[in-house]
């Protein structure tokens, strides 16, 4: 989002209009020495602005104003146990009424909360809407108490109330749109982000806050409009040439994607965050020496989330060409990406008796290509597998465990010790892939000539529209004369020209993919699953690509139907179903030859 509305840049817009309006002096005697230390605060001169409040002080010392004054520049300072002290000063004096004592009660409650006191925080708030049930800074000010204390739904019912009793206040409004937003609640943000949008028509910001928000809830045509409707009102800015780049990148235009991070980094060649995104980009074009080095900078002597999200990738590039033993350090660091795991010791992969919790996270399709490696690990302790439902019927056709269950491997969700899934190759040292391929077995038969056949993934993934086809795309592969043609599409009707067996769960999925001569499928866990189980796949992979496809063969069984050009996708994918329509009429001509 643009730096002018960013919720730093609101806070303090939200601070500075509380302070002008609720500081009212006592007496006309004090009024405009009060008016002018609140015009040095607003401006940005915290130290003029004690001076005069201090200068009253030492005339009147018990002038409840001034002391409130102190309380808001000890906040600008980010001093928030001072400004609870001085609050508590300025509440301690002879005060006008209900509406000043309300006042002063916002700023003792902001400050409790800016101080980590949340309760304290609440309490001091819900006395001052008590005072002054009407008063917006009341309620906006508790939902941010509320949201700094991790009640998101209880900041979201402040901060609609606020909006409700001040409906044409930006601030409210935005910080309202972004909770709603971090929440997932996205027709509810959209509404208030269209709002300060159509209310702002010609501030830029608005409108690359509404596009930024727009992509985050997967519009991404309408983002697009709304990004460059931020363009057109101003001069570029690196936040809207980066949400113009994510959102290019989320739609497969590659090129355009491109541009835009190349303006941000030229714009902001210090913001760590867009070189990231930047780097990532480079990656999926196959540069990866540059993105190395890109990720390398970001990541030099940094500990931030940055520098944590570049260290990942540098793992996943040294993965994509082999080099295993650098690739799983650099792996690890997803976990400080995620939510923190639940208490307890994590395993290390040493022997011991110890139950070791294995948990899951990311994909199914990441989860399945793990799974190799619980039968080297139920070697090492006994494991406790916190998995979904569908992700046990699959663990429960994995041969290698068989005579394991029992005292070795169990599901559950409660262990001594702990260890994330993902994490098993690093712990277990392994600097080479498991030759144990397949891993998944089933009892289903092959159908000779059938061809299980998987277009798209789950649309809910950001980037799914450069991995997905549509089932117009793929009819020339259904117009090959010979196989028979099994749809391994979940959630959507079966086409007439093809076959369909449950797949309502993923061990049923296992077996209808286990039916199958070969299986054809974009990146999903489809590919995945039918190369656990061995059975010839061809994938039909975007330009770039995921990391796992990109080097050494997880599978031994996956032939790559690959994009060759970073086009967009109606431009890059013919030739790839072109390609795999001829081999499949290959394919076809030598299985019903033999």
């Amino acid at each position: 989002m643009n730096k002018a509305l960013t919720p730093q840049a609101i806070s303090c817009l939200r601070r500075i209009r509380s302070w002008r309006y609720a500081i009212n002096a006592s007496s006309q005697q004090y009024r405009d020495a009060i008016d002018t230390a609140l015009a040095l605060l607003a401006g940005g001169d915290p130290t003029g602005a004690e001076a005069r409040f201090r200068n009253i002080l030492t005339i009147a010392p018990d002038h409840a104003e001034a002391w409130h004054g102190l309380a808001c520049v000890a906040r600008v300072r980010n001093l928030p146990g001072q400004a609870v002290a001085l609050a508590g000063k300025a509440l301690a004096q002879p005060t006008t009424g209900d509406a000043q004592r309300a006042r002063f009660h916002i700023t003792l409650g902001a400050a409790l909360s800016e101080a980590g006191q949340g309760d304290a925080a609440v309490a001091a708030l819900n006395v001052a809407i008590l005072l002054e049930p009407r008063d917006p800074r009341a309620h906006a000010a508790l939902g941010q108490a509320r949201w700094r204390a991790g009640r998101a739904d209880d900041a979201i019912l402040a901060y609609e109330r606020a909006v409700e009793l001040a409906a044409d206040d930006t601030a409210y409004r935005q910080e309202l749109a972004s909770i709603l937003l971090a929440e997932k609640h996205y027709d509810a943000s959209l509404i208030h982000f269209a709002h300060l949008a159509i209310s702002h028509a010609h501030d830029p910001a608005a409108h690359a806050n509404h596009g930024a928000a727009l992509f985050e809830a997967g519009h991404l045509q309408a983002a697009a409009q709304a990004l460059r409707r931020a363009e057109t009102l101003g001069p570029p800015t690196a936040p809207t040439s980066n949400n113009l780049g994510l959102v290019a990148m989320a739609s497969g235009d590659l090129r355009s994607a491109r541009q835009a991070f190349e303006t941000a980094v030229a714009i902001a060649p210090a913001d760590r965050r867009i070189a990231g995104n930047y780097a990532t980009l480079l990656t999926e074009w196959g540069e990866n020496e540059q993105a190395a080095a890109l990720f390398r900078r970001i990541a030099d002597g940094q500990v931030d989330e940055e520098a944590v999200r570049a260290r990942f990738n540098l793992g996943t590039l040294d993965l994509a060409v082999g080099r295993m033993r650098e690739g799983w350090v650099g792996y690890e660091a997803r976990l400080q990406l995620l939510k923190p795991a639940r208490p307890g010791p994590t395993w290390h992969g040493e022997e011991t008796s110890e139950p070791v919790l294995i948990t899951v996270e990311q994909g199914l399709g990441d989860i399945v290509q793990f799974l190799r490696y619980l039968p080297k690990a139920a070697m090492r302790a006994p494991l406790v597998l916190d998995m979904p439902e569908e992700v046990q019927g699959l663990v429960a056709m994995m041969p290698a465990l068989d005579g394991m269950w029992g005292e070795r491997l169990r599901f559950g969700r409660q262990a001594g010790l702990q260890c994330p899934l993902l994490s098993l190759p690093y712990v277990l040292s392994q600097d080479e892939l498991p030759s144990a391929v397949p891993y998944l077995a089933s009892a289903q038969a092959v159908v000779p000539g059938r061809v299980g056949i998987a277009w798209a993934g789950n649309p809910g993934y950001r980037f799914d529209r450069r991995r997905s086809l549509s089932l117009a795309a793929i009819e020339p592969l259904l117009n090959v004369a010979g196989p028979s043609f099994l749809s391994l599409q979940k959630g959507v009707e079966c086409p007439a020209a093809m076959e369909s067996m449950p797949l309502d769960r993923l061990a049923a999925t296992a077996a209808a993919i286990a039916s199958c001569d070969l299986v054809i499928s974009v990146d999903t866990v489809i590919a995945h699953i039918a190369g656990a189980l061995g059975r010839p796949t061809w994938l039909l992979n975007r330009f770039g690509g995921d990391w796992r496809w990109r080097g050494p063969d997880w599978y031994g069984c996956v032939r790559m139907f690959q994009a060759t050009t970073p086009d967009l996708p109606d431009q890059a994918w013919p030739p790839v179903i072109e390609a795999a329509t001829t081999a499949l009429k290959a394919w076809s001509g030598g299985i019903f030859r033999g």
